[in-house]
């Protein structure tokens, strides 16, 4: 009956152990390198080209293994508010995502900061004939 018992504690114990291993698609992206991106990111930055200042830059973003989703929501000076869906991808401490219908950010992350290329594809969803990339620094 004993030695029952000591089987059944270990089996037991074997079980309780196994159920606390860690889960690899934690909010860290799944790598355990610390790049996860869920929350709320809020930041200002400029265009290049003209130092216009984007004076609002928020991205509330969701993180699932390496995919991203959310929303966001852009301000300039003398334009009106622009909001949108984002879908992307983490990869180690990079993030690549389109913000449809205003373009696509890149760029990199490094715990609560994040810095972005916003690439713009227009102004009330007209596209441009060039380039308008602005610099974009957030936190969560």
């Amino acid at each position: 009956m004993r030695k029952t018992a000591v089987i059944f504690l270990s089996l037991v114990m074997a079980v309780s152990l196994a159920g606390c291993e860690s889960d690899s698609s934690s909010s860290d992206g799944g790598g355990g390198g610390g790049s996860g991106v869920s929350g709320t990111w809020n930041g200002t930055g400029n265009y290049e080209y003209n130092s216009v200042p984007v004076t609002q830059f928020t991205l509330n973003l969701s993180q699932n293994g390496n995919a991203v989703s959310g929303s966001y929501a852009i301000k300039r000076d003398a334009r009106d508010l622009m909001q949108g869906s984002v879908s992307g991808s983490v990869s180690g401490n990079s993030i690549n995502m389109t913000m449809s219908p205003h373009g696509h950010a890149s760029g990199g992350v490094s715990g609560n900061s994040m810095s972005l290329t916003w690439h713009e594809s227009g102004f009330g969803g007209g596209d441009f004939t060039g380039s308008r990339n602005a610099s974009v620094n957030l936190t969560r």
